[in-house]
């Protein structure tokens, strides 16, 4: 399983990948997802996490329009740290 970052996570299988979101953790104490999505590619993965993580954030409270760009443009920057920490070896 892939850690993307928060709650986020991609599983991978012979088949695709999964975009998942940790919910919790069961009476066990092992955690649960909700599988959001199926991907055929890595790639297909993370972008479908780049959507449907905007929406996420933007679904959670009412706001202006200015706020909504904000917190998108503040998304969007740490989705990039990510992705350039990535193809530099870097966790």
């Amino acid at each position: 399983m892939i850690h993307v970052e928060g709650d986020w996570y991609i599983s991978v299988d012979q088949y695709s990948y999964t975009l998942m979101k940790r919910t919790g953790t069961n009476k066990k104490g092992e955690p649960t997802y909700d599988n959001l999505r199926y991907f055929r590619s890595l790639r297909e993965a993370v972008l479908g996490y780049v959507r449907i993580s905007a929406s996420d954030l933007l679904s959670r409270d009412e706001m202006a329009l200015s706020e909504a760009l904000r917190r998108l443009q503040a998304h969007f920057s740490r989705i990039d740290e990510l992705l350039r920490g990535a193809t530099n070896g870097n966790d």
